[in-house]
């Protein structure tokens, strides 16, 4: 395999990653969205259907009239945010390092391997800054009966 034919391979395979990102991302913003609508509309017709008493309104003030009517949103996840900056890091960071195995790469093919392991490298160090902020303000605790975070 020439280096232009790497090059074209490395390139469409991260315009496909980029590309499947993307429609996930798409597709749970999408998914999150009609959730909402449909647990909104559930409510409104609930409440129109009973009225607005004041008999009415003490029974939604029970416990579990109000978590039927509270509207969750979905909650972050900051352990997950980290986990993920590593897993794109070291995938970006492996590639630049395979790529170190190729012999005869052309300029072009230097620069997509600096370009990953730099990213790659911008990833990792981006997720242990993450982390360290995240347990100084105790957005991830730590579990000591197991001693791990969670």
């Amino acid at each position: 395999m020439n280096d232009d034919n790497l090059i074209r391979a490395a390139l469409l395979a991260l315009g496909f990653l980029i590309a499947g990102g993307t429609l996930r991302s798409l597709i749970k913003n999408r998914h999150r969205q009609k959730m909402a609508q449909l647990q909104s509309e559930t409510v409104g017709k609930v409440l129109d259907r009973l009225g607005s008493g004041p008999e009415v309104l003490e029974w939604l003030k029970t416990g579990d009239m109000k978590k039927f009517f509270d509207i969750e949103t979905p909650t972050a996840n900051p352990g997950m945010r980290v986990l993920n900056a590593i897993q794109w890091g070291t995938i970006a960071s492996l590639a630049g390092a395979m790529l170190f195995t190729v012999p005869d790469l052309s300029p072009d093919g230097h620069v997509i391997r600096w370009l990953l392991l730099a990213v790659g490298g911008g990833f990792l160090i981006s997720a242990a800054a993450s982390y360290v902020l995240l347990k100084r303000w105790g957005l991830i605790e730590r579990d000591e009966r197991h001693g791990e975070d969670r």
